[in-house]
């Protein structure tokens, strides 16, 4: 996994995942919605703490290496 992903981020990631198994085996259409909003709500969440969490690495790691600047170059062109 990409090292800003934490275990908390994994866990989350796991229960949408399930969610959304549960969505594609309902049959009744108003327990399909609440599930479907439930993990649009969690999927949204995900991707908000995915991107901070990025967001944060990258400010530590550059702030880490700045004085290296063949690390710093290396790794601002995966960005």
């Amino acid at each position: 996994y990409k090292p800003w992903i934490t275990n908390g981020i994994l866990k989350s990631i796991h229960r949408k995942n399930k969610m959304y198994g549960l969505y594609v085996r309902s049959k009744d259409k108003d327990a399909k919605k609440v599930i479907f909003d439930e993990y649009k709500v969690l999927r949204n969440r995900i991707n908000e703490l995915t991107e901070i969490s990025k967001k944060s690495h990258y400010n530590n790691y550059f702030r880490e290496h700045n004085s290296n600047f063949k690390k710093y170059g290396r790794e601002s062109k995966k960005l």
